[in-house]
Formats: structure tokens, C-alpha cells, sequence
């Protein structure tokens, strides 16, 4: 009788969670769709002029490229 009653509550607390991140979805998806409807004009005027990308950024890419490798080679051994 003890495991019926444990494996109800098991599946009433699963339901609850499954619920909850339903809830969640919906929730967020409601608040972020029209954001990004009422942005999308404003994004659509096309991209600014030509912006150069200065020696700091393309040396945190470097950077970040060679982490990667890094990683990738060390992962391996």
C-alpha cells in the first residue's frame, strides 16, 4: 500500500514540475514574441555603414580561436 501511495505522489509531483516548465515556455514566449515583432522594423533598415573591427577585437578572436584548439587537443588526450 506504502509503494502505490509513494508512486502516485512521485508521479503527481512529476506532472506538477512538467506543469510548471510549461507554464514557463508559454509564459516566455508570450513576453519575448512581441518584442521581437515590434523590433523587427526597426531592424529591418538595413546594416550601418562599413564599422571597421579594431585590433581588440580581432584579438580576442584570436584568442578565443586558440582556446578552442586548446580545448579540442585536450579533450583528445
Amino acid at each position: 500500500m506504502l509503494i502505490a501511495e509513494v508512486t502516485v505522489t512521485d508521479q503527481h509531483q512529476h506532472n506538477n514540475k512538467k506543469e510548471k516548465i510549461m507554464k514557463t515556455i508559454i509564459l516566455k514566449t508570450l513576453v519575448i514574441f512581441p518584442a521581437v515583432m515590434i523590433a523587427l522594423p526597426a531592424m529591418a533598415q538595413g546594416a550601418p555603414p562599413a564599422t571597421p573591427i579594431d585590433g581588440g577585437l580581432s584579438l580576442l578572436l584570436a584568442a578565443g580561436g586558440v582556446y578552442g584548439i586548446k580545448k579540442l587537443r585536450d579533450s583528445r588526450k
